[in-house]
């Protein structure tokens, strides 16, 4: 009876403390992201690793920082705001020396790349040098690190630079073993987001928009390195062409690096250049950190003057979610546009936008606010890695466009896929029959689509398409046969665009912020408020454990095709008519 009852005794003990094991992990986030003040020494260098990511939004993910804290890095990731402000802080921060670049990789999409190079240069121009060292260095780390004054790499390490690419994964067969048919309507032959779904390999429109865009990005890419660096053109080329990227005495050799040296060697570059005896440690303030460091700055004391920067990242969906910051979702995003407008405070709006697109639907919610907001103060639109299909369509109505010249954009086209599950449940014995009130009304999964069904959607598709082309003429001034003709869904690079009306000026979101304080009359700085507001953290916290064990169970069960058997799940799940661009399209730079 004895041993019973501590058995319950211990069963209640654990559930209360499941129950509040949230909370102590919330109390131990808590503690650990403390507004402690950072103190910059004198003659300190502000270092930056390139592999911390570069997001859109400020990360407050309680876990991710917990995990991190425990392991003794500062953070997750770094907004592209938070980061582009320490570059400029430190220029007017006198402690601040230099800036050291480290880390092979980069962990920020292409177009904030080139965001934080306009800044890093900035900063050079000041007169404070920037040094870069690593291991190895891949293409993307060198497009910023090339910025620097000096580039050093470990002798055994690589250079590599590959050009630019794109890869795509396609399902067709993968579909076919599991009898899984996807029924698709479409408006624009170079709409190739569902082309993963209905073949194995790239369709000649999709090829053509493709190798487009990826030159492009490398005449982007190519020409900023050899500026930098002061090398040819042709130099980068030929080393891609020669697949040099594993010598780095040849990286020495053209140019690319200055030289191949140690860590410790850079250590004592490093320290001759700040006069730090060599026999101690040099003063240092990592970038994920230095947000917290205050430095006064004349130009900020006074901002009273409102501008909002709504910040529209990830895929589109309906409704609404308050825990998921990765994505958009219709109604919140209508929402923190709306309070701009009608908030008398904020006297203009720059909206960010990295979006591949979505939901038809939402983004039509979207776009209604977006105009009703450009109809009442500034709207001012800066394009990221993505603003291409739903992420233009939302964009379309601003007042100006500003893009950066290797942004995708564009994709104005629709699409619905309807999957059919009939000869995987054939195949297992599995049947349905019913009845309806009227025949053929209702379209399902279970068989496939009548001609009258298909009839249907595509005058569905038609209309969606007629309605975003329709948008986009009215927000650029020009002709819905012009939009048409440059839209099909086809996939431009911002170069590109700007020559055919769809963005109005290659620029950063810095620029877009200059702009809406321009038309308002505000001179020096404005008060930048960001909305929407950060998410409760527990919220997320708990829908995000509830994320991972989901994945978890699946990976167990299906082992590595998992992830294939979840997009077939989410291809179920997601709305029948979109506007996007594909799903996993891989782009390397």
């Amino acid at each position: 009876m004895k041993k019973f009852l501590l058995t319950v005794l211990a069963v209640i003990v654990g559930g209360i403390i499941l129950s509040l094991l949230p909370f102590f992990i919330m109390a131990g986030v808590a503690a650990s992201m403390g507004d402690d003040t950072v103190k910059v020494k004198e003659n300190s260098a502000l270092v930056y690793n390139l592999e911390t990511a570069v997001t859109d939004v400020e990360s407050n993910d309680p876990m991710a920082v917990l995990a991190n804290k425990l392991n003794g890095v500062d953070g997750p990731s770094i907004a592209l705001r938070t980061l582009l402000d320490n570059i400029d802080k430190a220029v007017v921060d006198d402690n601040i020396k230099c800036i050291v670049l480290e880390g092979s990789a980069s962990g920020a999409a292409a177009a904030s790349v080139r965001e934080i190079r306009d800044h890093l240069n900035a900063f050079k121009q000041s007169g404070k040098p920037i040094y870069y060292f690593a291991n190895s260095i891949e293409q993307s780390a060198l497009y910023i690190g090339s910025v620097a004054d000096k580039i050093y790499v470990a002798p055994e390490g690589n250079v590599a630079l590959y050009g630019a690419y794109t890869v795509q994964p396609y399902f067709k067969d993968f579909l076919d073993k599991f009898n899984i048919d996807v029924q698709i309507i479409r408006h624009g032959k170079f709409k190739s987001a569902v082309e993963p779904y209905m073949l194995n390999g790239m369709s000649e429109a999709s090829r053509l928009q493709s190798q487009r865009y990826v030159d492009g990005m490398w005449n982007t890419v190519r020409a900023d390195i050899a500026s930098s660096r002061g090398i040819d053109e042709k130099v980068l080329d030929q080393f891609v062409e020669d697949m040099n990227y594993a010598d780095t005495k040849i990286a020495k050799a053209v140019g690319i690096v200055d030289d191949c040296i140690y860590r410790d060697q850079f250590l004592d570059i490093l320290k001759e250049a700040l006069n730090v005896d060599k026999s101690k440690d040099i003063n240092k303030v990592a970038m994920t950190s230095y947000a917290k460091a205050p430095v006064y700055r004349p130009e900020k004391t006074f901002a009273t003057r409102k501008i909002a920067l709504i910040t529209a990242s990830g895929e589109i969906f309906d409704g609404s979610n308050k825990s998921d910051d990765q994505n958009i979702y219709g109604d919140d995003l209508a929402a923190a546009i709306r309070e701009a407008r009608n908030d008398e405070s904020i006297e203009a709006i720059v909206m960010r936008v990295n979006s591949p697109g979505g939901s038809a639907m939402a983004s039509d919610i979207i776009w209604r606010e977006v105009k009703l907001a450009s109809e009442a103060k500034p709207f001012i639109v800066s394009m990221g890695q993505y603003a291409a299909s739903g992420g233009y369509y939302i964009s379309c109505a601003a007042d100006y466009i500003f893009a950066q010249p290797n942004t995708l954009t564009g994709s104005i086209g629709v699409f619905g896929m309807i999957p059919c599950v009939k000869r995987a449940a054939d195949k297992f014995g599995v049947h349905f029959d019913g009845v309806s009130s009227h025949s053929e009304m209702v379209p399902s999964y279970i068989s496939p689509l009548s001609e009258r069904q298909k009839a249907y959607f595509q005058r569905s598709v038609e209309k969606t398409y007629d309605t975003f082309t329709s948008r986009c003429a009215d927000g650029r001034n020009c002709s819905q046969e012009h939009i048409d003709s440059i839209g099909q869904g086809r996939v431009w690079i911002g170069s590109d665009a700007i020559n055919i009306g769809l963005v109005d000026q290659l620029g950063s979101l810095d620029d877009a912020i200059a702009m809406a304080k321009s038309k308002v009359g505000i001179e020096g700085e404005a008060n930048v408020v960001t909305l929407p507001e950060p998410q409760d953290p527990m919220t997320k916290m708990l829908r995000q454990m509830g994320m991972e064990t989901k994945a978890t169970i699946g990976k167990m069960v299906f082992g590595e095709t998992y992830e294939y058997v979840n997009r077939a799940q989410n291809l179920m799940d997601k709305p029948t008519i979109q506007a996007r661009i594909e799903e996993d399209l891989v782009i390397g730079f």
